[in-house]
């Protein structure tokens, strides 16, 4: 039996929910799907999977055997895309998805920095909310925001954490005053950012020990990309939570500044996601590579900006 074929399929299974959509996926026949998931259980001496009419769900065996395929199978596609493209320099067409709140603020100076060391590389880069198909044609990769683990079946590469702050105008704070607590907000006309994760009409805000608070709000206007909020808050039209990307731009060009600088929005893990093969392409091993090198310091400059007294209001 090739084991490491066998794996490759019981992963899909676990992750498809079934062997008739992983026969699809692979192609194959979902007679010879689960004759090799049966025979790698017969080999392991575990059943692995409980089958249904409906659906396979991993047993206790399979949820901890799952996790070591999953990981030696990254190895293998890594060490082969490796060896297969050792002193290749990568061409051809790069796809990239990316949340807005990543794409605007990061992504674009990232593959300009990229495109400069490999030139010959055309890159796709689309922003929207959302999930492409990456098992499909719909995109090579992608960045996204969670607060969870990414989707089962596909290979994730932490890039660090985004978090908001709460930021207004010196017009604004001139005119109304600044809060100086969550509960103050109230007395405040507030800006909502409908994307996922965030919710416009409840914020969700740690305060100095840790401890979250979720402060009800009712805002007065409301918008879904960042950079639109931050244009709200700059005009003077209210206070908002800004993602720490679009909130340190502004700090540093003036727009506005940080309020409530003990409290900060509940946070975010970026992440690279792409379908385990995609690894083995060249121009897709150089950019997760790359972006996973290069990403944490550009949050870093960030939240140095946001730390700083000079943008907080007085």
């Amino acid at each position: 039996m090739d084991t490491l074929r066998a794996m490759r399929i019981f992963v899909r299974v676990a992750d498809a929910n079934g062997f008739t959509e992983a026969a699809r996926q692979l192609n194959v026949s979902v007679t010879s799907v689960s004759r090799i998931v049966a025979a790698l259980e017969t080999s392991l001496r575990a059943r692995l999977l409980d089958r249904s009419t409906r659906r396979v769900q991993l047993t206790p065996a399979g949820e901890r055997y799952i996790r070591h395929c999953k990981r030696i199978l990254e190895c293998v596609d890594a060490a082969e895309a490796e060896a297969a493209g050792g002193g290749m320099r990568p061409a051809g067409k790069l796809k990239i998805h990316a949340s807005p709140e990543l794409g605007q603020r990061y992504v674009m100076s990232l593959i300009a920095r990229y495109r400069r060391r490999y030139p010959d590389v055309r890159v796709e880069l689309a922003l929207a909310h959302g999930m492409p198909d990456l098992f499909g044609e719909g995109a090579s990769m992608a960045l996204a925001l969670r607060r969870q683990a990414p989707e089962p079946g596909l290979a994730a590469r932490r890039l660090g954490q985004i978090f908001g702050i709460v930021c207004a105008s010196r017009e604004y704070i001139a005119r109304h005053g600044a809060p100086q607590g969550p509960r103050d907000l109230a007395d405040h006309v507030c800006l909502g950012l409908a994307v996922p994760g965030f919710r416009p009409d409840e914020w969700v805000l740690a305060g100095p020990d840790g401890k979250e608070t979720t402060v009800p709000v009712r805002p007065e206007v409301r918008v879904n990309v960042a950079e639109a909020l931050a244009t709200a808050v700059r005009e003077g039209m209210g206070i908002g939570v800004l993602p720490m990307g679009s909130a340190a731009a502004g700090l540093r060009n003036g727009d506005f500044v940080r309020i409530m600088p003990d409290y900060r929005a509940a946070g975010m893990s970026a992440y690279a996601l792409y379908s385990p093969p995609r690894y083995r392409d060249d121009t897709v091993r150089t950019w997760v590579d790359f972006i996973e090198d290069a990403f944490p310091a550009l949050l870093s400059a960030d939240e140095a900006t946001l730390r700083c007294p000079e943008h907080t209001a007085a």
